[in-house]
């Protein structure tokens, strides 16, 4: 089973909203037949952010270190934060009841999402402010917090350093680095972008940055960073210009690396 796009709404848990504001311990407790086969579930449905880097502290045991995880995960109908995997597991908190039935009536699997409801959970995320009992972001001032939450999902981390592996990998095509690319490549490149979503001046696509995806022939002084397979387009470093795709569609994406993969990730024309 699977879920696909639809506008159907996607329903958002927030924790402690319909216990008054707090978290009831024990509701769902391990003997209970039902608590591993929702802990399954929950584990199993697509991510929507997954945040590695980021914990919170356990509301239940205030004198544990920061264990409650960040991130938000999508089975298509509803969207929940990581930290409920995390209180049901340790304290017994139980989803929602509305949940839990839904649950039941799928058998305990969760379906899959497909990528483009999982842009749909995104998008119905960006408005929503993380409850008393959810991590909130880290405090960043570099990124858009949409496309900080994408660009940690699929693998960056502040201070991300790839940089022997691109030196490889540039080695074996014969290719000598400049300055410009290779800051570019050593914190961002190899990372692949799914699909997600809707964007605001064009819908969003897949893309890669090198050393994944095709390297592609431009010609003069454009510098291949990365492709766009569907746009049949190669992402591209003009060391005067800024950054843009060159082929079947070309758009200019920005000044530098930051700009142009807000572009990407939003599907937003720099103004």
């Amino acid at each position: 089973m699977s879920v696909a796009e639809s506008d159907q709404p996607l329903r958002i848990v927030v924790l402690g909203e319909r216990t008054g504001g707090r978290l009831v311990p024990g509701e769902l407790p391990e003997p209970d037949r039902r608590f591993h086969r929702a802990l399954r579930y929950l584990r199993s449905a697509a991510w929507v952010i997954r945040d590695p880097q980021t914990f919170g502290p356990d509301a239940l045991d205030p004198a544990a270190a920061s264990s409650v995880p960040r991130g938000y995960r999508t089975d298509g109908d509803w969207i929940w934060p990581v930290a409920l995997e995390y209180y049901l597991e340790h304290h017994g908190v139980a989803p929602p009841a509305e949940l839990l039935e839904l649950m039941a009536e799928r058998g305990y699997y969760a379906p899959r999402a497909h990528a483009d409801r999982c842009g749909q959970a995104h998008q119905a995320l960006l408005p929503h402010m993380p409850g008393p009992f959810e991590p909130p972001a880290p405090m960043q001032f570099r990124l858009p917090p949409d496309v900080y939450d994408l660009l940690v999902t699929v693998g960056w981390q502040p201070g991300r350093d790839e940089s022997a592996r691109v030196e490889e990998w540039a080695a074996g095509q014969g290719i000598e680095l400049d300055a410009a690319r290779r800051q570019i490549l050593s914190e961002f490149g190899g990372l692949t972008f799914p699909v997600y979503g809707y964007g605001r001046d064009w819908r969003v696509m897949a893309f890669h940055l090198l050393p994944n995806g095709p390297l592609g022939d431009v010609a003069g002084p454009l510098l291949p960073i990365g492709s766009v397979p569907q746009w049949k387009s190669q992402i591209v470093l003009d060391p005067r210009r800024g950054i843009a795709t060159v082929g079947e569609v070309e758009r200019y994406l920005g000044r530098d690396i930051d700009e142009a993969l807000t572009s990407l990730i939003r599907g937003q024309a720099v103004g």
